[in-house]
């Protein structure tokens, strides 16, 4: 096997410069790499679809409570026109 040196910014390297091996290990751990930021992205997004859940949740709750009868509205207005 043949080395190359590459020095300097800009010069080319040989294709014989790196090895079959070296190039297998860092396919391996390009493909480990990628497998951690794959299931990174599957929880950043699991996380952000349950944030908005519960949010969602919230919101429809305070909907409920907020609620009043047609016989409640009609006390308040007319006590308000009172005043």
């Amino acid at each position: 096997m043949r080395l190359a040196r590459c020095s300097g910014p800009g010069r080319f390297c040989s294709p014989d410069t790196f090895s079959a091996d070296k190039i297998e290990k860092i396919a391996g751990a390009c493909g480990v790499a990628w497998q951690r930021v794959d299931v990174l992205i599957v929880g950043a997004l699991g996380g952000y679809v349950t944030w908005k859940f519960i949010g969602r949740q919230k919101f429809l709750q305070e909907l409920r409570i907020g609620r009043i009868t047609p016989e409640e509205l009609k006390e308040k207005s007319t006590s308000a026109k009172s005043w």
